[in-house]
C-alpha cells in the first residue's frame, strides 16, 4: 500500500488530500470520491495533482507533510 497526497486546485482556494491506495489510478478515484462527498455544493475543480507518493509499510509508517509552498 501507497501513501499519495495530492493537490486540489480551486477558484477559490487549494486544498490537500491524502489517499492510501494500491496504486494511482485507485488513489485518483478515491480523492475524487472524497471531494463529491466533503463539497456540499459542486466545486469547479481547476486541478488535482499528485505531489508526494511514500510507500506504507507492514509494520505502518508516519510522514510530515509540508505546506505546499515547499512544492512549488
Amino acid at each position: 500500500m501507497n501513501l499519495y497526497r495530492f493537490i486540489l486546485t480551486t477558484n477559490a482556494q487549494d486544498f490537500s488530500a491524502v489517499a492510501v491506495a494500491e496504486n494511482e489510478d485507485q488513489a485518483f478515484q478515491i480523492i475524487e470520491r472524497e471531494i463529491q462527498h466533503h463539497f456540499l455544493k459542486k466545486i469547479r475543480a481547476r486541478d488535482l495533482a499528485l505531489v508526494e507518493k511514500k510507500q506504507i509499510g507492514a509494520k505502518g509508517a508516519g510522514y510530515l507533510l509540508s505546506p505546499r509552498r515547499d512544492y512549488e
